[in-house]
């Protein structure tokens, strides 16, 4: 359970520190309390998950003070020995805050793409409805175990080739040549149509520095879905078929992530010069908003991760590591 007894407001400023309105919103507390548990378990040298009960509450803004928000705090509630708090940036509010700009950009006081200044404010919500609402159900949160394997990464760091940059907040992620090139294989093979499948492997500690990184060792082609020039769906049978295959491998193997394909060389005109073509934003690498819900739905987890690859060019191919192992930062994706 996310407890939460603050209700929140975005104030909009112009650029030139106009005033344009404050805008109540209502957060999603689940990614935040998700991330914390990771940290937790990064940090503390273990395999399970915090108490799954946690409070989310302001840090106020250092300069301005109460109300102003400057970051919030995920604690955990429990006994003495519960890890302690984890912070998290404004930044957690941006999304809030560019969708509370939409409702300036239809009374067009704000041009649509137009650059603005966001401020949170918090204050305690003097009183909670008591009133319920549908079944009266109890529900019961437990502590997730995460099977955290101990192996040593310095032979898996001498291997690989590093791509993306990297952050200092960022788990390691390795991907063995072989996936990469199934990747590509599977997207040349679906041609105009959007592809995708499923990343699996380890979470991983390692027995020297004990710090968690994770360690790919296949990618599942997703089979039963329905999928266009512009989308890929992912349908029940989809799921089944990879719980299925990863209960075959006999490894312990979980869902790391996932993978699709973008056919933009598809989406353009043949006439299209190269030149254009290499300018063209749609030959980019993109999260789409569909992209986004199917990664928040299927893959909540701190440590999943994503692998986009854009078909281009007709010579288009994956990144070639000579020691047989990629080696990327965070969610990098590649084209």
């Amino acid at each position: 359970m996310i407890h939460d007894h603050y209700q929140y407001a975005v104030e909009i400023e112009r650029l030139d520190r106009t005033p344009l309105g404050q805008f109540p919103i209502v957060m999603d507390w689940e990614p935040a309390r998700e991330w914390a548990c990771f940290m937790t378990l990064r940090e503390a040298d273990n395999s399970t998950r915090p108490n799954a009960d946690a409070t989310v509450e302001p840090e106020w803004d250092r300069s301005q003070g109460e109300p102003f928000v400057g970051g919030v705090r995920v604690r955990f509630n429990g006994s003495e020995n519960s890890p302690r708090p984890v912070s998290l940036p404004l930044s957690y509010f941006r999304k809030a805050a560019t969708g509370a700009s939409q409702k300036l950009v239809e009374k067009k006081l704000l041009q649509d793409g137009e650059q603005f200044h966001y401020s949170v404010v918090a204050f305690h919500a003097s009183t909670i409805s008591n009133r319920k609402l549908g079944l009266d159900l109890e529900v019961q949160e437990l502590p997730s175990p995460v099977s955290v394997r101990l192996t040593p990464s310095r032979g898996m760091f001498d291997r690989a080739t590093a791509f993306g940059t990297a952050h200092e907040a960022d788990v390691p992620v390795f991907i063995p040549q072989m996936v990469l090139d199934h990747a590509a294989n599977l997207t040349r093979e679906a041609a105009r149509a959007e592809t995708g499948g499923v990343l699996i492997g380890h979470v991983s500690r390692d027995t020297a520095n004990r710090q968690i990184y994770l360690a790919i060792t296949d990618l599942i082609p997703a089979k039963h879905t329905r999928a266009n020039a512009t989308q890929v769906t992912f349908t029940p049978d989809t799921w089944s078929a990879v719980d299925a295959a990863i209960h075959l491998r006999h490894d312990d193997e979980v869902m790391l992530g996932w993978f699709h394909s973008h056919p933009a060389k598809f989406w353009c005109s043949p006439k299209c010069p190269p030149e254009a073509r290499r300018e063209c934003p749609l030959g980019r690498t993109f999260f789409s908003g569909e992209d986004c819900m199917l990664h928040r739905a299927v893959f909540p987890m701190a440590y999943c991760v994503a692998l986009l690859v854009t078909n281009t060019t007709p010579g288009f191919a994956m990144p070639s590591s000579d020691g047989g192992m990629a080696w990327l930062s965070s969610a990098d994706s590649m084209s």
